[in-house]
Formats: structure tokens, C-alpha cells, sequence
């Protein structure tokens, strides 16, 4: 799968909207290169639909109303496996499983701790300048999800946000949990651990496996089409803290180690060079985007003594990563 794909009809959203407030699309779609026909689009699409709305008057804000108004409904199959489960912990894991189907410029995974499940939320492309624009639209995209499954009690919910209070913050009230954080390393949902077992308000088990098995099976269309070193890099990506091996890549691959390597070297890649690469790309991020201390986010990509961090992070881009937040 491409990391810089998502579902055409997310771009669908942002035209409506767009149109919702007068906007003139026409122009646009004259200078840029898109397919009615393909049902993904790259994220660039979205970028420069995003700025052309931004010139033409449209708020910062925007993906606030967007993200409020994407029904259940508009994720095809992956909405019909989540409005049926059985409960919301399986309305989660659902939702982590198969929303790649949907999207492929971020990854959906589970954290828990002793009190707290966590629904977290990354990106796996370059958002730039949109980040925020496609936090807000995911952050309430789900916030719909979770309503959809335990009703009311989502209002309870602790949202962390990757990014600083926004000016426009006080519209979250119509569209997002009431306690909200703020420059958190990663957008998340958070809930107490009981509530994995509510039973969702639409629960149809039989429902929930049919959906299963139709998203199985677009997923595996697309699995065709990656090649092995983009299936390694999507399970780097997917992992907690970088804590990969190769012997576990290998075995969630269904082949040896030895296969593995020989079939990586086809590709001029190795698993070593694909995880630094991986590392080298979230250490820019963490660090350009989010507030979070240097040791933190050593812990995330896995180094649990910051001077190794230091010592890679220098090899990788000749200065301290403290420099090269500042520059």
C-alpha cells in the first residue's frame, strides 16, 4: 500500500464543503491532476484543495465541519463492520485493522495501561502545512465513530491533541470530548479500561463478520499490489516503540528469516535500513511538530538511553536533534 493514498472520498467531503460555502471548484479542478474514476487520491490532491480553499476565504478550521459530517456510512465497509460490532473494544480493533482499506496516510493502533485503553492515531506520510486540518478532521471523524457505538458516555472521552491550542478551539464543543490536552506526541483517544466491554448499540455479531470478510477481501487486493519492503515498512510503522525484529517480521510474513532478507536484498533494501529510515523520519517529525522532551522522544523510537538517540540522530543529520529543533 502507498502511504501517500486515501480514499477518494474524503476529497468528496472537502469538495462539498467547499461548495457549501459558495466556492467556485471549477478552476481548481482544471489545474490539477485528477481522476473521477480512481478511488484513491494522493494526499498532495488534498493539499493543494485544502490551500485553494484557504485562498478563497475558507477557515483554518475547516476540518472541524468536514470531519463532523463524515457519516459511518461513507467508509463503506469498514463503517458497516464498526456500526455492528459486538462491543466497542472489537469496534476497535475493527476500526485498527481494516481502515487502511480507507485511508493509508495514517495507522490506527491500541495502547493500555493499568486504568486507560488507548485509540491512537499517526500519520504515515508528510502532511505539511495540513496537519492540523487533517488532525481535526480525524479527531472528530472518530469522535462520530465511538458516539456511534457507546452514545453518549464519548463526551467523557480525554482527546490529546499533536499540536498547540488552536485560536478556534472553543468550536470543539460541538464536535469533540469536552476534555481535550494539548502538543501530546500523537492524537489519541482515551477511556477507561471497563468500557471495552459496553455493548454497542448496534451489535449484530453475524453483521460484523460479514463486513470483516468484505474488508479481508479489499485488503488483500491491495496487499497485491505492495511490494515486500513496503509491507516491512508498514509493520515498522504499525509497531510500538520500534520494537521489531527481524525473526518477528519474518514470521508475521509467513516466510523465514533467511527469505526474508534474500527477498529485501531483490529489492536493494535490508530490514536495518528500512527501520533507521523509519526512526530517521518519525525523529523529524517528534521533533518539529511536537513539544515533547528530547528523552521522550528517544523512548518512542525505541532507545531507551538518550545519548544513543543523540549518537544516531547526529549520524543521521550531522547536528544534536536539540539543534535541529531549534534551526
Amino acid at each position: 500500500m502507498n502511504p501517500e493514498l486515501l480514499s477518494a472520498t474524503y476529497l468528496n467531503h472537502f469538495s462539498r464543503y467547499a461548495e457549501e460555502q459558495g466556492i467556485d471548484l471549477q478552476p481548481f479542478w482544471k489545474q490539477v491532476d485528477h481522476n473521477e474514476s480512481e478511488p484513491f487520491i494522493k494526499v498532495d490532491t488534498l493539499k493543494q484543495l485544502i490551500h485553494y480553499m484557504w485562498k478563497k476565504g475558507c477557515p483554518r478550521s475547516l476540518g472541524l465541519f468536514v470531519g463532523r459530517n463524515i457519516s459511518l456510512s461513507s467508509h463503506g465497509h469498514v463503517g458497516y463492520g464498526l456500526s455492528h460490532a459486538t462491543n466497542l473494544e472489537d469496534s476497535l480493533v475493527f476500526l485498527c485493522e481494516y481502515y487502511k482499506i480507507r485511508a493509508q496516510i495514517l495507522s490506527f493502533y491500541i495502547e493500555e495501561d493499568e486504568e486507560n485503553i488507548y485509540l491512537c492515531i499517526k500519520p504515515l506520510a508528510d502532511w505539511g502545512d495540513i496537519d492540523v486540518v487533517l488532525y481535526e478532521t480525524i479527531a472528530a471523524l472518530v469522535f462520530n465513530i465511538i458516539k456511534f457505538a457507546i452514545g453518549s458516555k464519548v463526551e467523557e472521552c480525554v482527546l490529546e491533541l499533536p499540536f498547540e491550542e488552536p485560536d478556534w478551539s472553543d468550536l470543539y464543543g460541538s464536535c469533540l470530548p469536552k476534555r481535550i490536552r494539548y502538543s501530546d506526541g500523537v492524537l489519541r483517544y482515551g477511556m477507561p479500561l471497563e468500557w471495552k466491554a459496553i455493548t454497542c448499540v448496534s451489535a449484530d455479531p453475524v453483521t460484523a463478520e460479514m463486513a470483516a470478510q468484505q474488508c479481508k477481501n479489499e485488503l488483500n487486493r491491495l496487499l497485491e499490489s505492495r511490494t515486500l519492503s513496503d509491507k516491512v515498512n508498514e509493520l515498522i510503522l504499525s509497531s510500538v516503540q520500534f520494537e521489531l525484529s527481524l525473526e518477528q517480521t519474518a514470521k508475521t510474513l509467513y516466510m523465514s528469516k533467511s527469505t526474508l532478507i534474500r527477498k529485501l536484498k531483490q529489492e536493494g533494501k535490508t530490514f536495518k535500513l528500512l527501520m533507521e529510515d523509519a526512526k530517521k523520519k518519525n525523529a523529524q517529525y517528534l521533533l518539529k511538530k511536537t513539544d515533547q522532551k528530547i528523552d521522550v522522544i528517544a523512548l518512542q523510537l525505541g532507545y531507551e538511553d538518550v545519548s544513543n538517540f543523540g549518537r544516531s540522530f547526529k549520524r543521521w543529520f550531522g547536528c544534536a536533534p536539540s539543534q535541529y529543533r531549534e534551526g
